[in-house]
């Protein structure tokens, strides 16, 4: 089931009087749809909060109507990371959206059991589905990796119902072999200053 976050229109407003907002903690947003637009502004606790537990869809209600939106845009002040205004998008609920979600890597590879380096060049996926469909993350189990083998999103398992709209021949992740000792690799080693100077000799 989806979040509610419930809403109140404003006016456009002035810079000053968005700002006065904030300091009340609330949030300037928009909702876009393919009607009208509408300009709200919202709890910004309750946002965060509900974000982090809802999927990617969220339920806007505002007037006694709810509207079913994702979220597109969120701007964010760089230092103190405070949300200064959010971009929703509108959705109809058996119309498929294309969005991007996380991609999270599970298990301990063999390889890195045998030293190596795990590297994920690959954090997020684009997908096309239904917007009740759309998953938290998608998950690639790497157990089964060795040292120096690649895997890529083409060998991922998708739930039903979601279409991988990214490359597939993407890298998701990688096995880096662990390094040889420097001994092994034939390196120079220093010997003691009497063998120094016997070898001089």
């Amino acid at each position: 089931m989806s979040a509610t976050i419930y809403a109140e229109e404003r006016a456009k407003q002035t810079r000053s009087a968005l700002n006065q907002l904030r300091k009340q903690g609330r949030v300037p947003a928009v909702i876009y749809g393919k009607g009208e637009n509408y300009h709200i502004h919202l709890d910004e606790n309750e946002f965060r909060k509900q974000l982090a537990s809802a999927k990617s869809l969220l339920n806007i209600k505002l007037n006694n109507q709810l509207h079913s939106v994702m979220v597109r845009e969120i701007q964010k002040e760089p230092v103190k990371a405070e949300i200064l205004h959010i971009d929703f998008q509108k959705v109809e609920m058996g119309q498929p959206v294309e969005t991007e979600v996380p991609l999270h890597l599970t298990g301990e590879a063999a390889g890195v059991k045998a030293g190596g380096i795990l590297q994920q060049p690959l954090r997020t996926v684009q997908i096309r589905c239904l917007p009740d469909r759309i998953p938290q993350e998608l998950t690639f189990d790497v157990s089964s990796l060795e040292a120096g083998e690649v895997v890529t999103l083409k060998e991922l398992s998708l739930p039903e119902g979601i279409e991988l709209l990214s490359d597939p021949d993407t890298v998701v992740a990688s096995i880096v072999a662990p390094q040889a000792e420097k001994a092994e690799d034939g390196g120079e080693t220093e010997g003691t200053p009497e063998e120094n100077r016997d070898n001089e000799g």
